[in-house]
């Protein structure tokens, strides 16, 4: 449940209070939903946020989202454009939903994070490893990936954080390095161990080889069975490798599994 109070524009100097309710998973429609009513009923330009009271919701929820209105969602953006963290939180969406248009907000949002932070910033560098991970997916020029590759790596030497790894070990796939694609794919899930979306990536990588990293695959279907029990994804998977090396006691256990969820 979302509470917010805003100005009557019938009844000068009266406020209404509002409430919006919304699933966990869709509270991203409520946030446009009260960003909407402010807009329709300011008359004024609306003053930016400051960092301190800026609460950051599309860090957490990026992967949730399935944005249907972008106008709002570009409203959002130019309300906050001035916001360090708004910039952070919204080059990680943009990230997962590269095409040409999002390539050039996110060059824009690199530059924006870059003109507040000192160069010895590890979110500094980062966003500089964004910028040319985007650029190459559009344009495919060598020297982008490259100096991706270069400023996430400096990013990591300032903070030892799984979702530089994670843009690593992409940033690497492009490159068709599949060796170092793994290994730091291997080390974001070290550091964020119950990420199933990363350890979802790290097996469509194993899988390019079936037979040579058929007891990783294993290994790591088991992980993601450890965190969520009734992925079904992860149980299809592990009866078809199972069925394959004709393990079928390990078969019937599964199977039931999956049964059981259908």
């Amino acid at each position: 449940m979302l509470n917010y109070i805003i100005f009557d524009n019938e009844k000068p100097r009266e406020w209404i209070e509002k409430s919006v309710y919304s699933k966990e998973e869709n509270l991203f429609d409520s946030i446009n939903k009260l960003l909407k009513d402010v807009y329709d009923n300011s008359n004024n330009r609306i003053t930016y946020i400051t960092e301190e009271d800026y609460t950051s919701l599309l860090g957490y929820y990026y992967q949730k989202i399935i944005l249907e209105n972008s106008d709002i969602y570009r409203l959002f953006y130019d309300f906050h454009k001035e916001n360090i963290y708004f910039n952070i939180d919204y080059l990680e969406y943009l990230m997962n939903k590269i095409d040409k248009t999002n390539s050039e907000i996110i060059n824009d949002l690199a530059i924006n994070i870059q003109n507040c932070l000192n160069k010895k910033n590890h979110y500094y560098l980062y966003s500089l490893g964004c910028m040319h991970y985007s650029k190459y997916k559009v344009d495919a020029i060598l020297s982008d990936i490259e100096s991706s590759i270069e400023n996430y790596n400096n990013a990591l030497k300032l903070k030892n954080y799984y979702k530089y790894y994670y843009r690593l070990a992409n940033a690497y796939i492009l490159k068709n390095d599949y060796d170092n694609a793994k290994k730091y794919f291997e080390e974001a899930i070290k550091l964020d161990e119950s990420n199933i979306e990363i350890i979802k990536e790290l097996l469509s990588l194993l899988k390019r080889d079936i037979n040579e990293n058929g007891n990783e695959v294993i290994y790591y279907l088991k992980r993601i069975l450890e965190i969520d029990k009734n992925d079904k994804e992860a149980l299809t998977d592990i009866l078809k490798l199972y069925e394959r090396i004709g393990d079928y006691e390990s078969m019937s256990n599964y199977n039931k599994i999956l049964e059981n969820i259908k």
